[in-house]
């Protein structure tokens, strides 16, 4: 009897041994100083709304330097399972407080908060892989190269990562579908009324999304992040379902053309339903291709475009802009009845140009677009948006102070140098202009105003950035 429970001891501790002799390790990922200079008060990744030109209080200069974007990963190479190549990745950064926008006491220079990027794990077969735990969403696959740390987000290039169990199949040997099924966004992350506390939005439904790609070399490759790329043409589709609770909320009461008012209770009475979407198209074109590895004097097209409602839910848009109120009825005495929250329809995108001088020094150009429409103030209402309404009559209204942006436009330069793989640098430009749909005053000591003098009164903001990056690869 004891010689038996030995023996099984013994297994109990040579199966987890040799599982784990099985099993490989390898740590990656980069440090990345950030060292830049902003002509007002943006937040570091240059995503934030851009501050009015008349606003005093953020129309200043600001310089710094940031690593808090450094990254460190786990790659796990496991057994292998069904026939499956069993592998797992671990990542995370030190940037969980920097994407605050300024004055948020939050975001500081030399400090950052710990934050899980992704954690999943793959099971790859020679055409199929199936994939379970937190990573990028298939509209997330493709972004531009800048120094900005999640560049171009709100202004054309999608920023998901989400908990999801995918799988994605090749067929015909250019061609890749894929499936997800993810965590939906839900909550206050989705609400556009900025002075209350009350999370009155969850998904009943799941996030959905599918993808199809057709990845071929046709003519040669071109360099997509230092890597010779084919021609690629990707169409992927996200939509997600949120309730709308029934509970009082708050919604502004005086309504004008570049005015804002108080707040008073507004009600809904009933569950509503809203259905997020976005259809996006993705395409790499190698205008001066290679045939080889080497990058040296050729040139590229990288250009993705979505239209969607209430975009927000795939991080493509901010909050703020994801939707509006729209009244439902008015009392007989002209007084708030009830209303409807109404999703902003968008379209979203970014063009990159790139050229390759030699394998070490290439430029890169990147423009991006975000414009909502169809709101219909502008046509329902002679004034324009945010026209009051009499009775019988429909009226609509942004929920909150952060109005609603009628379009941005950003950007980017970069001169790159890589002398080696694990060595990069990077001096780039950027500049922003946000425009929305009404103009705004503000009092000399900066504080928001609807009523100052019209001559005081902004629709757009600006801003200027000269940055330069340094990234070392382990």
């Amino acid at each position: 009897m004891k010689k038996t429970i030995l023996i099984l001891v013994a297994l109990a501790l040579v199966v987890p041994t040799a599982a784990m002799a099985a099993t490989e390790f390898s740590l990656g990922g980069f440090i990345k100083l950030e060292t830049m200079w902003d002509s007002s008060n943006v937040n570091k990744d240059v995503i934030s709304k851009i501050f009015r030109d008349n606003d005093p209080l953020n129309r200043h200069g600001r310089f710094r330097e940031v690593a808090t974007f450094t990254r460190i990963n786990f790659t796990i190479k496991g057994p292998k399972l069904w026939g499956a190549q069993v592998s797992g990745f671990i990542e995370a950064d030190w940037d969980a407080q920097g994407g605050n926008v300024p004055p948020n006491a939050n975001e500081s220079a030399d400090t950052g908060a710990f934050r899980l990027r992704h954690a999943m794990f793959r099971l790859n077969w020679p055409e199929t892989q199936l994939l379970i735990g937190q990573y990028w969403s298939f509209l997330s696959e493709f972004s531009p190269e800048v120094p900005q740390d999640s560049g171009f987000q709100f202004r054309g290039a999608f920023s998901r990562r989400l908990a999801q169990i995918s799988i994605t199949q090749k067929f015909l040997g250019a061609w890749t579908a894929g499936f997800l099924v993810g965590t939906p966004r839900q909550g206050t992350s989705l609400e556009p009324t900025v002075n209350t506390a009350s999370q009155d939005e969850r998904a009943e439904s799941p996030y959905l999304e599918a993808k199809l790609r057709y990845e071929q070399d046709l003519w040669g490759k071109a360099a997509y992040y230092n890597k010779p790329q084919v021609f690629t043409a990707q169409v992927a589709a996200a939509w997600q379902r949120t309730n709308i609770a029934a509970v009082t909320r708050q919604a502004a009461t005086t309504w004008g053309q570049n005015s804002y008012g108080d707040f008073a209770t507004l009600v809904t009475s009933d569950h509503r339903y809203v259905n997020h979407w976005s259809v996006q198209g993705t395409l790499f074109i190698p205008v001066i291709p290679t045939p080889s590895a080497n990058l040296a004097g050729t040139a590229s097209i990288l250009t993705q475009w979505s239209i969607g409602q209430g975009q927000s839910f795939v991080g493509a848009t901010w909050a703020t802009d994801d939707a509006f109120y729209q009244v439902r009825n008015l009392n007989s005495n002209g007084t708030i009845g009830d209303y409807d929250r109404i999703l902003t329809s968008s379209f979203i995108g970014w063009v990159q140009a790139q050229y390759y001088f030699t394998n070490d020094w290439f430029l890169t150009t990147v423009w991006g677009y975000m414009r909502n429409f169809g709101l219909g103030f502008d046509r329902v209402f002679p004034g324009g948006p945010f026209n009051y309404a009499t009775v019988g009559q429909t009226a609509q209204v942004n929920g909150g102070n952060n109005d609603l942006t009628k379009y941005s436009n950003q950007i980017t330069a970069t001169l790159w140098y890589r002398p080696i793989t694990a060595i990069k640098f990077g001096l780039g430009y950027t500049y922003t202009r946000d425009v929305y749909f009404q103009k705004t005053g503000y009092t000399a000591a900066g504080a928001f105003t609807g009523t100052a003098n019209s001559s005081q009164f902004r629709d757009f903001g600006e801003n200027h950035r000269v940055e330069f990056v340094g990234i070392y690869y382990f």
